[in-house]
C-alpha cells in the first residue's frame, strides 16, 4: 500500500497554471519635449525615462476563472534593451494603471 501511494503521489502532476497572456497594446507618453501631444502607440519601441513613461496591456481572460491577485506566485516579464538606447543603468517601476487608455490616444 505504501508503494502504491509513492507511485501515485511521484506520478501525479503538480497543481500549476503556466499562462501566457496576450499583450493587446503598448505605448508611452512623453512628459517633456517636442513629443509631448504625440501619439506613440504605433512605433515599435517603448521609452522608458525620467522623461518618458511606458505602457504595457496584457489580456488577461487566459487565466483560469476565478483567479485572484492571491492565486498569482510569480510573473515573468521579459524586456529586450537596444545597445545604443542605454545611456546609463538605473532601474524602474512598475505599476498598475487604474484608468482606461488605448496605443492610438
Amino acid at each position: 500500500m505504501a508503494l502504491l501511494v509513492v507511485a501515485i503521489a511521484w506520478l501525479w502532476p503538480a497543481v500549476s497554471f503556466a499562462v501566457q497572456p496576450l499583450l493587446i497594446d503598448d505605448s508611452y507618453t512623453e512628459s517633456a519635449g517636442v513629443g509631448v501631444n504625440q501619439v506613440h502607440g504605433k512605433r515599435a519601441t517603448i521609452h522608458v525615462s525620467s522623461r518618458f513613461t511606458g505602457f504595457l496591456w496584457f489580456d488577461l481572460s487566459t487565466l483560469p476563472a476565478g483567479t485572484t491577485s492571491a492565486n498569482i506566485e510569480k510573473v515573468t516579464l521579459s524586456l529586450f534593451v537596444t545597445r545604443s538606447s542605454v545611456r546609463a543603468p538605473g532601474s524602474f517601476d512598475i505599476r498598475l494603471v487604474t484608468g482606461p487608455w488605448n496605443e492610438s490616444t
